[in-house]
């Protein structure tokens, strides 16, 4: 029914075949993978204290490898556990790209993501391959700024996407562990 309704949007709109087709495959392919069912939305009505568990137990294995989380508390984490956002992405789709507004990091649950350091569609330089568990534009998450590379997944991939606005929101509530990953970030990305 809401696969109808999108490709019904899709003809009003008189978006090209190709896009169609994207978006038709990118809602069989969600669909296949989790029946329509969003985890978290399931825990919705859960006690807060579940719901940071089960999250934290998704995601809490991706923040140990970033900096600017090792060392964090327990309950940081389980508040940036509950902020963050699960993105699914078809082989070749581009997740972000060079030249746009940056505002958030990506973690990578499942799949492969190819970095590309240039912009020419016919000569894709790929500057690293990441894999789950890997991150990356960790800098977009403490500064909004233009991306100097694109990412996009080599496979069906899902990410999980930290915004710079929810971690500030988490951050306030949080003054002592603001202050410890400010210092984290200003060692190693620098000042702006």
């Amino acid at each position: 029914e809401r696969l109808q309704s999108v490709k019904d949007n899709m003809l009003d709109q008189e978006l090209p075949l190709s896009l169609q087709s994207r978006v038709i495959e990118y809602f069989e392919y969600t669909w296949n993978r989790n029946k329509g069912v969003d985890g978290m939305e399931v825990l919705k009505d859960a006690p807060s204290c579940l719901q940071a568990e089960v999250a934290l137990a998704v995601t809490g294995i991706m923040f140990e490898k970033v900096p600017l989380f090792i060392g964090a508390e327990p309950y940081m984490l389980r508040s940036v556990s509950l902020v963050v956002r699960p993105i699914a992405f078809l082989p070749d789709e581009y997740i972000v790209k060079k030249g746009d507004l940056g505002d958030s990091m990506f973690f990578i649950h499942s799949g492969t993501v190819e970095i590309i350091c240039n912009s020419d569609p016919d000569n894709v330089q790929i500057s690293s391959v990441l894999k789950s568990g890997d991150y990356f534009h960790q800098r977009h998450v403490i500064y909004r700024e233009q991306r100097n590379t694109s990412a996009r997944a080599r496979n069906h991939c899902e990410v999980f996407s930290l915004t710079k606005d929810d971690l500030q929101g988490v951050l306030e509530k949080h003054p002592d562990d603001q202050a410890q990953i400010m210092r984290v970030a200003y060692n190693l990305l620098g000042h702006r």
